[in-house]
């Protein structure tokens, strides 16, 4: 069966983080590129125009569409498709609760189910701090923020590590 793993949390809570050491940890973790219908940041987006997204949605293939900004942000079964190509697990970033329901529900796959936190004071977990560790430091978040760190829930962390979810059928 398919596999992917839905990621919740605000802007800036660490998902980036969190998604970079899961594909330091195994390959077939891949950062999944929502569709955007607007305009300012493209970097970790696949643009789009407005008549992809009509024709999207009429073959019926947006599973969750989040207009925010003044921007459309999609999460597409065709892209989803594209990214669990070769067994590969896409590391899907939501940031309503709606949208972690939509894809789990209207997407058959085994998904697996975490958030990023903030988490206050030295609680540095090893997973989401080893990467900016080893090169220097980052441009997340965490570098405008002294004194904070990210992680994930037990379940990702377990994911992470190998603990059940290391990427074998």
């Amino acid at each position: 069966m398919r596999q992917g793993i839905l990621l919740y949390g605000p802007p800036a809570a660490g998902k980036d983080t969190v998604t970079a050491a899961l594909t330091e940890l195994n390959a077939r973790y891949v950062p999944f590129t929502r569709l955007k219908i607007g305009s300012g940041k493209t970097r970790g987006y696949r643009m789009g125009t407005p008549e992809q997204l009509a024709d999207l949605e009429a073959r019926g293939d947006v599973i969750y569409r989040n207009d925010r900004y003044g921007n459309i942000y999609v999460v597409d079964r065709p892209g989803l498709d594209q990214a669990m190509q070769g067994g590969r697990m896409p590391v899907v970033h939501l940031g309503q609760m709606a949208g972690m329901e939509q894809v789990s529900t209207l997407f058959p796959a085994h998904w697996d189910k975490g958030s990023a936190v903030v988490l206050q004071g030295d609680h540095r977990p090893p997973l989401a701090t080893a990467g900016r560790h080893r090169h220097g430091g980052s441009a997340d978040r965490v570098g405008r923020h002294p004194g904070r760190s990210c992680g994930v829930s037990a379940g990702s962390v377990g994911a992470a590590r190998g603990h059940g979810y290391d990427g074998t059928p």
